[in-house]
């Protein structure tokens, strides 16, 4: 009896001890209030760098315009997104060649997991998350799905618009709360959208109105701004992604 309980003290003493250590690690891990202020104020300078039309090619944070210009009011019908991380597109398109779909020319909204410019258009920037092709990044998807799907003939869409998560979440957010004017991702990846006044962008020409923004906030810190808080964990972590310096 003596025993048992002499092995349940060294266990729970052992299990003391690590939580303890972990402890210690995470307390030097801790922001303090001035650095998270710091921090904000970094992250602003840079929204505001990629907002202008001289310092956006040099801004990480690309606030890129959505060309969305106002939330859904509720008159409109048939949304549909399709976002899955993991999801390939050309195994669909190939697939589909074996099996006859109906369709008549019907429009779609295609959701975008990547930065993206005009409403039926889309240069793809850069990789993130799990995605990785050749010939690709610098071009515009949207018109190489477009031509992927005129290839079989029982596919009739029109890609009416590309559409990022970020956007996609605010604007289904929006029908219940028609206050609802920011988007935020925090999954796989994390990214952020919001609506701006059009006299801050000068990406676009016009001063009326306002136009949502995607902001692209997972690319903070590429320039090396984080790098002072960045720890040892951090980097071993960065060395063994897709993209090393890329999404910190």
């Amino acid at each position: 009896m003596f025993a048992v309980h002499l092995m349940a003290f060294y266990f729970t003493k052992l299990k003391e001890d690590q939580i303890k250590k972990v402890d210690r690690f995470l307390y030097h891990m801790r922001l303090s209030d001035e650095t998270l202020l710091d921090i904000m104020a970094r992250f602003q300078a840079e929204m505001q760098k990629g907002l202008g039309k001289d310092t956006n090619p040099t801004a990480s944070v690309k606030m890129l315009p959505t060309f969305v210009r106002a939330i859904p009011d509720g008159s409109e019908v048939c949304p549909q997104k399709q976002g899955k991380v993991d999801f390939d597109g050309v195994r669909l398109l190939a697939r589909a060649s074996h099996h006859t779909i109906n369709l008549t020319s019907d429009p779609a909204a295609v959701r975008s997991l990547g930065p993206e410019s005009l409403w039926s258009q889309g240069v793809l920037l850069s990789w993130t998350k799990k995605f990785k092709a050749r010939g690709v990044q610098g071009t515009d998807v949207v018109s190489s799905l477009t031509n992927a799907m005129r290839k079989h003939k029982d596919l009739d869409v029109d890609i009416l618009a590309l559409v990022n998560d970020t956007v996609g979440t605010m604007m289904t957010c929006a029908y219940d709360d028609p206050y609802c004017e920011v988007g935020v991702i925090i999954g796989t990846g994390t990214n952020a959208c919001y609506m701006e006044d059009m006299s801050n962008i000068e990406l676009v020409e016009g001063d009326e109105g306002r136009m949502c923004i995607n902001t692209e906030w997972g690319a903070f810190g590429d320039d090396g701004a984080l790098e002072d808080i960045r720890t040892e964990f951090d980097r071993e972590l960065d060395l063994g992604s897709l993209n090393p310096g890329k999404q910190l």
